[in-house]
């Protein structure tokens, strides 16, 4: 997996994290130990805990300069309107394949 992070105020930087990521879903034994370390979300459902091997950074030229940025709160609502039921719904007739057609692992068990 890698993460990349953009610096879109100040300095122009980029920082890159490669590495082997496990997946940490409910069902996983350090599913509560892990996901105490986060604030709690309607609608969490997995966790990516990433082994870094290396790090890169370079200088984010290409990075726009952004204004004012603020969170975004649309996911958390949604969650919190559709419930647990019937998020587990829509997540066994959405997750099953990714974007690009493989398997995400998604199993009904895990939710």
């Amino acid at each position: 997996m890698t993460m990349l992070f953009c610096a879109f105020t100040g300095e122009a930087m980029t920082l890159r994290l490669y590495g082997k990521a496990d997946l940490i879903r409910p069902d996983h034994p350090e599913w509560e130990t892990m996901l105490a370390l986060f604030p709690r979300l309607p609608g969490t459902r997995q966790i990516f805990r990433l082994h870094v091997d290396s790090v890169a950074t370079s200088c984010g030229w290409s990075i726009p300069v952004i204004g004012e940025m603020q969170e975004r709160n649309e996911l958390i609502e949604w969650a919190e309107t559709k419930g647990e039921d019937n998020l587990e719904a829509y997540r066994l007739s959405n997750n099953f394949v990714s974007i690009d057609g493989l398997s995400t692992g998604y199993v009904s068990d895990d939710f």
